[in-house]
């Protein structure tokens, strides 16, 4: 099986790999997990990668981390990958930092994240680095206010810093707002003062 595994993984495109699979199993050897998971990654689209994950269901072959979080990469969007990682929890099979990095760099433009931070930390793993992938989502598609409320809550992160540093005015006005309404919030006050050292006015940001 290694030898055909490794065939699998030196295959051109997905076509070829497919091929090896049909040599494998002429030659009346079974794929295992790394086989199918290989097949998994190779795969054109996420409809053909689904299409593998029932021939590994119909062979018994169990799915592990590597296989949700292959389909989560391969997700056409958000909602797609959530229904993944829904999967993956009815499987047992815990989500890791890199399955949550991968759904969130997902587009989410049409995803309000305030209700995404709310799902987020009712996750018994919530870890912090995939807001990175969150923060450059909301970017991407333009939609700073939205990110600067990840922001609020995770000012310290590479994504965010450079997320205030290209959006200073827009940053500084969010921030103050959220104070204004509550001068005692600890997120408002720590992004803020993590903003304004962004900034060079680092003297601003001592209380």
């Amino acid at each position: 099986v290694f030898t055909f595994n490794t065939l699998v993984g030196k295959a051109k495109d997905y076509e070829s790999a497919r091929a090896v699979l049909k040599e494998m199993q002429a030659a009346g050897i079974s794929p295992n997990v790394v086989t199918f998971n290989t097949l998994v990654d190779k795969a054109k689209d996420y409809e053909s990668a689904r299409a593998v994950l029932k021939e590994m269901e119909a062979a018994g072959i169990p799915r592990d981390v590597f296989t949700f979080n292959t389909l989560v990469d391969k997700a056409k969007d958000y909602e797609s990958a959530r229904a993944v990682l829904k999967e993956m929890e009815a499987a047992g099979i815990p989500p890791d930092t890199y399955t949550l990095s991968g759904l969130l760099s997902r587009d989410l433009a049409l995803v309000d994240p305030d209700d995404l931070l709310r799902w987020y930390w009712d996750l018994a793993y919530h870890p912090q680095n995939p807001m990175e992938a969150c923060v450059a989502s909301y970017r991407r598609a333009g939609q700073i206010e939205r990110a600067l409320v990840i922001c609020l809550h995770y000012p310290h992160l590479p994504a965010a810093r450079k997320l205030v540093r290209g959006n200073w005015e827009a940053s500084l006005t969010y921030f103050h707002t959220v104070l204004n309404r509550d001068p005692s919030d600890g997120d408002g006050n720590y992004a803020l003062g993590i903003a304004l050292i962004e900034m060079s006015r680092a003297t601003e940001a001592i209380p």
